[in-house]
């Protein structure tokens, strides 16, 4: 009900809208409420504990929200794990579109930087099991979102004194992945991620030099390839 909510609409939600979906799906799972008993696992249970938390975003108290869900996606069972997972996964795309709603594509932006553990679905190759399907959508959505940012350089910009090396990579690649995927043109994001040196994984450096190397900007292209791993061959 709540992805459906959500994918059933191309403009953001307001607050008020959000707020009353929210309490209805408040309501409606203190009414099936299973219980305590064997978290996590128990299935049940655990799905519960996933819907609340989009209950919770919906209702506006995205930073205990957003806590909730790091601890919950970390909270889970060797035998369950896909499973659970998938359903944190579904969980995230709605916690993305509610952040975008209330607070803006930028803090979608902070949001995944700060959640680096979402990376492997979105940064690294996407994966090929059972969970492809709810990290497709959810990278479709993370994508849309982080289109919209008006200024990429300036996000990068603003955070270059602010966080690590390694979450600079991680905010600097979703932005080159969602200006590719939309089919824009990621040269002067690029340029300002070479000139401060700020670290990309392979993958993201491929996909770049791809896209520049479609546009013509032919040395930009050979530039960028010459940062890959010295490790790997260059082929």
């Amino acid at each position: 009900l709540i992805e459906s909510v959500m994918r059933g609409n191309d403009r953001p939600l307001s607050q008020d809208q959000l707020q009353q979906w929210g309490k209805r799906v408040e309501t409606t799972l203190h009414h099936v409420d299973p219980g305590t008993q064997d978290m996590p696992e128990n299935r049940i249970r655990y799905r519960w504990n996933a819907l609340f938390l989009q209950a919770m975003a919906l209702l506006g108290r995205l930073d205990e929200a957003e806590h909730a869900y790091a601890m919950l996606f970390h909270h889970t069972e060797p035998t369950q794990k896909e499973s659970q997972r998938a359903k944190m996964l579904q969980a995230y795309t709605v916690l993305l579109q509610v952040v975008r709603d209330c607070r803006g594509a930028r803090a979608v932006l902070d949001l995944l930087v700060e959640h680096a553990w979402l990376n492997k679905y979105l940064i690294k190759a996407p994966p090929t099991d059972s969970l492809s399907l709810h990290a497709a959508r959810l990278f479709e959505v993370a994508m849309s979102i982080l289109s919209s940012i008006t200024d990429p350089v300036q996000c990068l910009n603003e955070s270059l004194h602010v966080l690590s090396r390694d979450r600079l990579g991680a905010m600097g690649s979703l932005l080159v992945l969602s200006a590719v995927h939309v089919g824009g043109n990621p040269l002067v994001l690029l340029e300002f991620i070479q000139h401060h040196s700020i670290p990309l994984l392979d993958r993201i450096i491929y996909i770049g030099a791809k896209k520049l190397a479609r546009i013509n900007s032919h040395d930009a292209a050979s530039k960028l390839l010459g940062t890959l791993s010295p490790t790997l061959p260059h082929t």
